[in-house]
């Protein structure tokens, strides 16, 4: 009986595979938060060591609070964009007894918009102190599907019964039993995983005519999730004719459900840390060159996490299919029957695995280095970690090409960065990608005065739009993988993001 009824479950495998899940695409978004790219463009002294100025500098150099004014006070926000790629991807080749199967699916690329950078800052005396926060810079993927299917499922097998011809005597007799039910298959699920680290920075500066010094204190919260809840399952009511082999005649029917879950995934976790790091930043500006340049020193930290995943799935076939005949199946003599037969089929037995349990993994600190240089019309920003093992390490790169008219400055250019995880031990691949976010933007700055509020401050508004390349790379990529077919480009607008920041000065 077990291989009946797993050639059962083949036969259902094998129509749910050529049917497939097909009519609702399954949802990928790949999402991040890259605060630094909408600061970049719309002013590059948010990041740039050489350009810092006022409260510009809490962040890219403590030094420019030298100076600064007053009061400062500097905020910019940033809209989101989210292009989407629609496609079909070939997941089964067909064989000589199933068809090819295709799944639709929509892959978005999500990057978060929000407030990226609020700033203040005070002068006293010759010092100039800040402080600032910017976004939460994160990356994450999540998955999101939910598709039910009732197919047809048609299916004969050989199963005999015991009929009682009389109180005492009894006979077997041969029945092949068609099957028909309609199979209604569902499969659902969603999950998300993120890493990202949200900075706030406490700074203070002092300039010595063309030169300045300063000094920063960041305080870093790093955080993670993730959570996965994927279930796949199977339900049907089962309608069944007995036809018994010669030399009986007649003919019986039976019922039955069945319903089962065949497999499910269920996990959650997180981890959290905070991290210290002290800045020391010096900034040169002469006329039309400047340069600037900041020493970064992050401590040691842990990140304490718990985790835990349970796993279940069936481990073969279902135990049994009964048949009970005893009180509805009528034998007449000498050779027909007729009747109802009730059949039981019992759920498939289920392995499990369950892990978890708490996690510290120790970063032991890193060393960054910042320099930026503008020449006026040419700005070039390049920083990032001395590579340490076990660390989370980063790189960056800026370049813009400027132009600076009497109140308004145009710029262009591109930002790119990378954090990764660093592994000497392992030749083939010491470089493992975390985060690698590439935006290519327009920005400009138009000088100011606002009247209209109290002490009539200087203002600056800044502006800028950004693409990210990662939309356009992975619109090439799947147009060029021989197993994806109907790809559907984004529109242009939606890989658009926009920003728009003020600063104030009395």
């Amino acid at each position: 009986m077990r291989k009946t009824v797993g050639v059962v479950l083949a036969i259902i495998c094998l129509v749910f595979v050529n049917n497939g899940m097909s009519q609702t695409p399954i949802h990928i978004t790949l999402y991040q938060s890259t605060p630094e790219a909408g600061l970049f463009f719309s002013n590059p002294s948010y990041i740039s060591p050489a350009l810092a100025y006022g409260t510009y500098g809490i962040f890219s150099n403590p030094a420019a609070l030298g100076y600064s004014s007053n009061y400062g006070l500097n905020f910019m926000l940033g809209l989101p964009s989210q292009p989407k790629i629609d496609l079909t991807a070939k997941v089964l080749d067909s064989t000589d007894t199933q068809s090819a199967l295709y799944l639709p699916a929509r892959l978005t690329l999500k990057d978060a918009g929000g407030l990226n950078f609020i700033g203040f800052s005070k002068k006293l005396g010759p010092v100039g102190i800040g402080i600032g926060y910017m976004q939460r810079q994160s990356m994450g993927i999540g998955f999101d599907f939910d598709e039910t299917e009732t197919l047809d499922i048609n299916y004969q097998f050989v199963q005999p019964i015991r009929a009682h011809i009389t109180s005492v005597v009894d006979t077997i007799i041969p029945l092949t039993w068609n099957i028909s039910a309609p199979l209604a298959l569902k499969a659902s699920g969603n999950g998300d995983v993120n890493f990202g680290r949200m900075p706030l920075v406490l700074s203070s500066g002092i300039a010595f005519g063309p030169a300045s010094v300063g000094i920063g204190c960041k305080i870093a919260k790093y955080s993670g999730e993730l959570g996965a809840n994927v279930n796949f399952a199977g339900n049907t009511v089962i309608n069944a004719i007995g036809t018994p082999g010669s030399p009986f005649k007649g003919q019986l029917t039976g019922l039955a459900t069945f319903s089962d879950t065949l497999l499910g995934v269920n996990g959650n976790g997180n981890f959290s840390a905070t991290r210290m790091s002290f800045i020391l930043g010096t900034l040169l500006r002469a006329g039309f060159f400047k340069i600037g340049l900041t020493v970064e020193q992050g401590l040691k930290t842990d990140l304490a996490g718990n985790y835990n995943l349970t796993m279940f799935s069936s481990s073969g076939a279902p135990d049994s299919v009964r048949i009970d005949n005893r009180d509805s199946v009528h034998f007449v003599y000498p050779d027909s029957i007729y009747g109802r037969a009730r059949l039981t089929i019992s759920k498939s037995p289920k392995s499990t695995d369950t892990i978890g349990g708490t996690q510290n993994i120790s970063l032991p600190g890193y060393t960054e280095l910042n320099l930026g240089i503008s020449l006026s019309v040419f700005d070039l920003y390049v920083g990032g970690t001395l590579p340490k093992k076990g660390e989370i390490n980063t790189g960056k790169l800026g370049i813009l090409f400027s132009v600076p008219l009497s109140i308004v400055t145009i710029r262009t250019g591109l930002l790119a960065s990378l954090d990764y995880l660093y592994n000497p031990d392992n030749s083939d691949t010491p470089i493992i990608p975390i985060r690698v976010p590439l935006y290519f933007g327009l920005g400009g700055s138009v000088k100011t005065k606002f009247n209209f509020i109290p002490y009539m401050p200087n203002a600056k508004i800044d502006f800028g739009v950004r693409t990210n390349a990662i939309p356009w790379a992975s619109f090439a990529l799947t147009n060029a993988i021989e197993q994806i077919s109907n790809v559907e480009s984004p529109s242009v607008f939606s890989l658009l993001g926009f920003n728009l920041g003020v600063s104030l000065d009395i």
